[in-house]
């Protein structure tokens, strides 16, 4: 055990684990965010519009960032490469799945039709499905040409 401390008991796949899942955790946390940012929005009656809650978001950001924190401090991770797999890295199908939902959710509220926001916020949602989904998961290692490609 104190070995492991010290940094005698680390080995190379356990240090790219832990890098890959340094990367994959701004892409939950970002994915997990416009997914709830969904249930946040409230139609206005009298001028028709959409309005945020700000303080809605804000204790959502709150809750996230520290629910991540411990998440990725106190939990054991699984391994970030599978290469006996097809798909050397499923992980990268959370924030995929949570991407669509958050495309799912903003195509139903309709506002992409005349607000230009929201339309480019469809067509980047919808590319980070695909980045996620069809790159990302493909990826052998930190720096190679597909996860290049995703980034």
């Amino acid at each position: 055990m104190t070995s492991a401390l010290i940094g005698g008991g680390v080995t190379g796949l356990e240090t790219a684990d832990r890098a890959a899942w340094t990367w994959t955790a701004s892409r939950l946390f970002l994915s997990f965010f416009l997914f709830g940012s969904v249930f946040l929005w409230s139609d206005d009656p009298d001028s028709g519009r959409s309005q945020v809650n700000e303080l809605a978001v804000y204790v959502m950001a709150a809750i996230l960032t520290a629910a991540f924190f411990l998440m990725f401090t106190f939990t054991p991770l699984p391994p970030a490469y599978y290469p006996e797999f097809v798909v050397w890295r499923p992980a990268e199908f959370i924030p995929a799945t949570f991407f669509f939902a958050a495309w799912v959710g903003n195509l139903r509220r309709g506002e992409w039709r005349t607000e230009p926001f929201q339309y480019w916020l469809l067509i980047s949602l919808m590319i980070s499905v695909f980045l996620h989904g069809m790159y990302m998961s493909q990826a052998t290692s930190e720096f190679d040409a597909i996860a290049d490609a995703a980034h």
